[in-house]
C-alpha cells in the first residue's frame, strides 16, 4: 500500500526513514525563548530560514550546538523509540 504523496516524495525512498513527511509540511520548535520555523521541501530537504539541510538531525544540531535525534526534537518519536 502506498500512502498518499508517497509516490512523488523522495522520503519514500530513503532507507531506514521511519519519519514521513509530506512536502510543505511545517515543523515548529521553540528552543532557548526563541521560535524555529522548518518547512519540508519537495526535494525532501528542511528549509530553516532560507538554510537547507539533509535531515532533521542537522537541523536539530544546528539549533542546539549538540547531538539530538531530529525526530525526538521536533517531537515526532514516541518515548520508547516506538511510533
Amino acid at each position: 500500500m502506498v500512502r498518499l504523496g508517497e509516490s512523488k516524495s523522495v522520503f519514500a525512498k530513503r532507507r531506514g526513514a521511519e519519519i514521513h513527511l509530506m512536502p510543505g509540511t511545517v515543523l515548529l520548535r521553540e528552543f532557548n525563548a526563541q521560535e524555529y520555523r522548518v518547512t519540508v521541501t519537495p526535494a525532501g530537504l528542511y528549509d530553516l530560514d532560507g538554510k537547507l539541510f539533509k535531515s532533521l538531525s542537522a537541523v536539530a544540531r544546528h539549533i542546539t550546538g549538540c547531538q539530538w535525534s531530529g525526530p525526538a526534537f521536533f517531537g515526532l518519536k514516541q518515548k520508547g523509540g516506538k511510533q
